[in-house]
């Protein structure tokens, strides 16, 4: 699980690249979005 300061709370669906450009699908409430992974945080 991840978090986000807008979407809130998400699952990973999928993974691309690494490092700075890395881009992680994820699952929010409203429905799945590609994000850069230094815009989520890892959620508990």
């Amino acid at each position: 699980m991840v978090e986000h300061a807008t979407f809130g709370a998400g699952v990973i669906e999928s993974s691309e690249g690494e490092g700075a450009t890395q881009k992680l699908r994820i699952g929010f409430a409203g429905g799945s979005r590609t994000l850069l992974a230094r815009f989520v945080k890892p959620s508990a």
